[in-house]
């Protein structure tokens, strides 16, 4: 096979507006000529293409008529609707203006048409007047004459299936020629499907948790084996799904209780969210069934517990303050809410202080008042539950801030060494505040004072300050100090603090014995002076 590419056809010398074309190869010499003769050795082209001038001038408004030799004919060109007439004998439509440049036409030797049928095993029974096309690749200008056998019938349009028995096979063939008298046949069995397809889900609801859903329907038919599915739903805005197998996502709707909606309406009950769900199940004929189901989205989720602390303040209540230890505290409750029950019907359990109070009605824990408690961060527990039995909570902190009044205490008295002589000695004195106000105090021991100042504590740290005391100590004394501060009245505050620090204390028991002694030998000897000589 060879592919030849041919030399421009100019018309400009011609006085008609035919060309008759013959094509032949003599060794490797190749041409066309008016008479289509060429002299020496004929051999078959293979395929040819050939090139139109569009020059956009008086001789292009004139259609160009291309005749071949037989063999050969029109296989292909750029814009085929300029084509028309017959494979081996065509005619160029040129009256097209402003247009300059090459047109190619692709010419060849005929070949066989391909044909098909486009029904694969199954026709439906109940069609009283069915057509059979065949379809059938070919040249683009090529005509065909075919004939067929349907079952013993030789007429494929309006075909009666009814007069064959259903679920039997009927045989069909089709043989088309092209104009050049070449030819392909196909032969086909074909199964008369008379049923529809069915469906195996019974349940008109199906209750799921909200998230991803998967199903496998159960469907089935009595020849197809390969049905086609095709899910629609009111989940969101012209969704749709292909396949026997679902797999999808089923969101919470909106209408269901939220943080976005107000006081009054969150608290309020809400029927499940809803879909309808449709699925069209279909066979290779046509037959088709529609299944339809309510998606309901089961309550799977718990109350949302929102709650804030709030002391009093008279009559008032108030959130955001800081607490004391000594206030009346409450827990309010009043923001939480359940996606679908009402706020009256859930029940509460709340722990505070290691103490749980179980099956709080709403009214119980919407304000449930809070002991007192000390100065530190506090957690408090609460749990909802509604109506499914589900749970929701969250820890709610609580932090207790010391009180406002000044109150200042000495928690640890250290020597510098350890060691305590007669004599100078350092200590150092540890002193806490146990209020939240900044205070100025004086440490005194004996005649040796000094002043510092120690910040206010918080509800997770007491403020402390340590202040360095040097002090003269005799034998056997014991290391006392005084803390003196302002009150909230400016009276003085004094408090007395005596340490485990004693000088002379570090004279062993033998040091003691032999002094003893010492001191004995002492008086016997000052006795002995004293008595009469005679």
């Amino acid at each position: 096979a060879k592919e030849i590419l041919c030399c421009i056809i100019d018309d400009s010398h011609l006085s008609v507006s035919e060309l008759e074309i013959d094509a032949f190869v003599d060794g490797d010499v190749w041409g066309w000529n008016e008479s289509a003769e060429l002299e020496g050795q004929r051999s078959h082209i293979y395929l040819v293409r050939m090139e139109i001038p569009f020059q956009n001038d008086l001789r292009q408004s004139t259609p160009l008529r291309v005749i071949t030799n037989g063999e050969h004919q029109f296989v292909s060109s750029p814009i085929e609707d300029w084509i028309e007439g017959n494979p081996a004998n065509f005619t160029i439509e040129r009256d097209k203006t402003s247009i300059i440049g090459n047109y190619m036409v692709t010419l060849g030797p005929n070949e066989a048409p391909i044909v098909n049928l486009s029904e694969d095993y199954a026709l439906p029974w109940e069609n009283t007047s069915y057509d059979f096309i065949p379809i059938i690749e070919d040249a683009p200008l090529s005509i065909h004459d075919c004939v067929w056998d349907i079952g013993g019938l030789s007429d494929n349009i309006g075909v009666d299936l009814t007069a064959f028995t259903p679920d039997s096979n009927i045989s069909v063939s089709v043989t088309c020629t092209d104009e050049g008298g070449l030819s392909d046949t196909i032969e086909k069995t074909l199964v008369l499907d008379d049923g529809t397809p069915w469906i195996n889900a019974s349940n008109e609801v199906q209750e799921i948790p909200p998230g991803l859903f998967t199903w496998d329907l159960m469907v089935g038919d009595d020849h197809d084996q390969n049905l086609r599915v095709y899910w629609t739903s009111n989940k969101s805005m012209d969704w749709w799904y292909t396949g026997d197998i679902l797999d999808t996502t089923f969101h919470i709707c909106s209408d269901l209780n939220s943080i976005n909606d107000d006081e009054i309406e969150r608290h309020q009950a809400k029927n499940q969210c809803e879909y309808w769900l449709s699925a069209e199940v279909s066979d290779d004929v046509g037959h088709s069934v529609i299944g339809n189901w309510t998606i309901r989205l089961a309550d799977v989720n718990g109350p949302v517990v929102i709650g804030h602390p709030e002391n009093s303040e008279g009559e008032d209540w108030r959130t955001g303050t800081i607490f004391r230890p000594d206030d009346i505290m409450r827990l309010n409750l009043s923001h939480s809410f359940d996606d679908h029950s009402a706020v009256e019907d859930l029940t509460f359990e709340i722990t505070v202080a290691g103490q749980t109070t179980t099956d709080l009605t709403w009214e119980e824990a919407v304000n449930f008042p809070l002991p007192m408690m000390g100065v530190g961060y506090h957690t408090i527990n609460v749990v909802g539950i509604d109506e499914q039995g589900n749970r929701g909570g969250q820890p709610i902190g609580l932090a207790i801030a010391p009180p406002i009044a000044r109150n200042l205490e000495v928690t640890d008295i250290t020597h510098e060494s350890g060691e305590i002589e007669p004599g100078k000695n350092r200590f150092w004195i540890t002193v806490q505040n146990n209020g939240a106000s900044t205070t100025e105090f004086i440490l005194c021991s004996g005649n040796e004072c000094t002043e510092s100042i120690v910040a206010p504590s918080t509800y997770n740290q007491n403020a402390t300050a340590i202040v360095s005391l040097e002090v003269e100590m005799g034998w056997f004394d014991t290391f006392g100090v005084e803390l003196s501060y302002l009150d909230d009245n400016n009276n003085t505050v004094v408090k007395n603090s005596v340490s485990q620090y004693s000088s002379g204390t570090s004279i062993g028991g033998f040091e003691l014995i032999v002094g003893a002694i010492v001191a004995a030998l002492v008086i016997i000897w000052f006795r002995q002076r004293n008595e009469a000589r005679f």
